[in-house]
């Protein structure tokens, strides 16, 4: 399986997600966001997604999702989403050439 991300704060081994943002042009990051929430859920956490950009917990729920090659957590949705935190460059381009 693979990940849509490699920062610290999602148990990966690069830096911090406060560090890592990308700005896309709003047509691509709406198609991806759209592709990332539409996914099945494969595991639901006992958590609450943290906000590592305010550094404070919010009311929503964190899972697991997949599309059978990449797994992504809600909380790393919820980053990309509000904060356009960077995804790993072969996940975007999957998503752009569906």
């Amino acid at each position: 399986m693979k990940f849509v991300t490699d920062f610290k704060e999602f148990g990966g081994k690069g830096g911090s997600v406060v560090s890592h943002t990308q700005k896309l042009p709003e047509k691509e990051k709406n198609k991806i966001v759209a592709y990332m929430n539409t996914k099945p859920v494969i595991a639901v956490r006992a958590s609450c997604i943290n906000d590592y950009f305010e550094n404070k917990y919010t009311t929503k729920s964190d899972a697991v999702r997949s599309d059978g090659e990449y797994n992504w957590s809600e909380e790393e949705a919820y980053h990309f989403e509000k904060y356009d935190m960077e995804l790993n460059e072969d996940f975007i381009q999957k998503v752009m050439n569906l």
